[in-house]
């Protein structure tokens, strides 16, 4: 058998995490998958520009659904820890039925 934390075989400890998302970001049938990858990729660029042909989608403002289209027609989302792990833009990915797919 596996030896847990306590040095005894079977004792586990387990630490909650918190998992919250905004109730409008979930979708509970997400659309049909046309990705692999989300086209949308972070780093320098907006949250609202995609790299398509590097020349960039902009969204408006007002337009944000069609960012979290981009990420439900995706099996897997780029993302990276940047500020820290638990940011919304992994809940976001989640939510709209996509897999985080993390470079670091």
């Amino acid at each position: 058998g596996a030896v847990g934390a306590e040095g005894r075989e079977g004792v586990f400890r387990m630490y909650p995490i918190s998992y919250a998302v905004y109730g409008e970001y979930l979708r509970p049938n997400p659309l049909p998958k046309v990705y692999d990858f989300s086209p949308y990729s972070p780093g320098k660029m907006s949250k609202f520009t995609t790299h398509a042909s590097r020349g960039g989608v902009r969204y408006g403002p007002l337009e944000e659904y069609k960012y979290q289209d981009d990420y439900s027609r995706s099996y897997f989302a780029v993302t990276r820890r940047k500020g820290g792990w638990d940011c919304m833009r992994h809940y976001e990915i989640l939510a709209s039925g996509s897999i985080p797919f993390f470079l670091n």
